[in-house]
């Protein structure tokens, strides 16, 4: 299992979310009491409907809960202003989406590049990182100069991992990031994620993916807005053993997946 020290980086009091209907209110998530720990690979499952974006939206600030508090490293954010989450995800967050969300009339290389100035204003240091990233993730130079769209949806999404990687954040959130591709191309993107935790960082995956969730070391499973159980699968390895997948599917065949 991978040693997280019981440091936290995220954790939640009583965290809720509703929206109003045309005659109720629909409950997303229900008072959740959640601790996310340093250096961990934690991935969200549930059924299509059950929270599980929604919890990531709160966990990161890219939404605000209806009740209860979001704290990262005893810091409420929860109760921060617009501006000032802007502020927070730019200098600790990375994201990744199902949906790419590359800008199109920007070169590949600047995008990476655009979001690197958006923390590092030396412009010559954000270009030489994002030209070492994107041939680390194996982006050819030819093209470096392309739109997002010229290039297959594989590559676009490598690029996205890059993007989200060169400020080089606290934790880095993945919303259904193989949802979009295919086998291959999923498996590529992954590893990336995987490479990224191996280096040290924290990171936080929703998915619906089996292939994807035994990446993690923990896994935890939402149903109808409340978190119903959790699994610990320890150090993920290239050559993870027959076990691992043993184990991921007997939790979620118990969770009811």
């Amino acid at each position: 299992m991978v040693s997280h020290d019981n440091n936290i980086i995220i954790r939640t009091e009583k965290l809720c979310k509703s929206f109003s209907m045309k005659n109720h209110s629909e409950h997303i998530l229900k008072n959740i009491d959640l601790e996310i720990y340093e250096r961990d690979f934690t991935v969200v499952m549930g059924a299509s409907g059950s929270g599980k974006s929604t919890l990531l939206y709160m966990l990161s600030g890219m939404d605000n809960p209806s009740l209860g508090r979001v704290f990262f490293r005893d810091e409420e954010i929860s109760s921060k202003s617009n501006n000032a989450l802007s502020d927070f995800r730019r200098n600790h967050c990375g994201f990744v989406f199902q949906q790419i969300n590359l800008i199109h009339n920007l070169t590949v290389l600047d995008n990476v590049v655009l979001s690197g100035l958006l923390r590092n204003k030396n412009n010559a240091e954000v270009m030489q990182k994002a030209k070492q990233l994107l041939s680390m993730v194996h982006i050819e130079e030819k093209n470096w100069d392309k739109s997002p769209a010229e290039i297959s949806g594989g590559e676009a999404q490598r690029v996205a991992v890059v993007r989200a990687e060169i400020n080089e954040p606290d934790i880095l959130f993945a919303d259904e990031p193989t949802g979009a591709l295919n086998s291959e191309s999923g498996c590529r993107v992954l590893d990336l994620l995987s490479n990224i935790h191996q280096q040290g960082r924290s990171v936080l995956m929703v998915t619906h993916d089996f292939n994807a969730a035994l990446r993690g070391n923990r896994i935890l499973y939402l149903k109808d807005g409340v978190i119903c159980g959790e699994c610990n699968l320890g150090q993920y390895t290239v050559d993870h053993d027959k076990e691992r997948n043993i184990q991921l599917d007997g939790f979620l065949k118990e969770m009811g997946w």
